[in-house]
């Protein structure tokens, strides 16, 4: 590794590298706890993920990129905790996926993508609990399946061409129905 110190302060930037000399990361301490942006390299020396910090603490956006240099998901952080929106993308940079972290917990709306940028599973998280009404849909864009959660628990299923469910709250089965395709 290479540390150039900064005069008067407890504060260095550093470059670390692979037993082949490669440079696998470089950012600012303070002290001996990260500071400020770090970035690390993959094998064929691309970015392969960005990284910020505040004395030690997780602080800030933190990006992961594929090796074509397109972002694979984003994230942030505030003093250490996930607080923010979450986006994960295929590598073609279409959007996989996307919800909201609140205090460390998935809170909110989520969403689900197929590669081709039709959705393919919506519904809602409460305190990192699937919570509410999911929808399933084909790649056609038509709605498979619809099932209805209370903290992560199966309440209900209504499957559009296949068997609807619903349940008791000791998740056993209460009834059926078989659903036919109509064409």
């Amino acid at each position: 590794s290479i540390t150039t110190f900064y005069k008067q302060n407890s504060q260095a930037f550093t470059t670390l590298f692979n037993e082949d000399g490669k440079k696998m990361a470089q950012g600012k301490v303070f002290g001996q706890l990260k500071d400020s942006t770090w970035q690390y390299f993959g094998d064929n020396d691309s970015l392969a993920s960005i990284e910020n910090y505040l004395k030690g603490k997780k602080n800030g956006v933190f990006k992961t990129f594929f090796s074509n240099g397109k972002v694979l998901e984003q994230v942030s952080y505030k003093n250490d905790v996930l607080d923010a929106p979450y986006k994960q993308y295929f590598e073609n940079g279409a959007l996989r996926m996307e919800y909201t972290f609140v205090n460390g917990m998935r809170d909110g709306k989520a969403k689900f993508y197929f590669l081709s940028g039709q959705l393919n599973i919506e519904g809602g998280y409460s305190k990192d609990y699937k919570d509410g009404t999911w929808n399933y849909y084909e790649e056609n864009g038509t709605l498979d399946w619809q099932v209805v959660y209370k903290k992560s628990n199966v309440f209900k299923s209504k499957r559009y061409n296949g068997v609807e469910t619903e349940y008791y709250p000791s998740k056993m089965p209460k009834s059926t129905t078989d659903r036919k395709s109509v064409v």
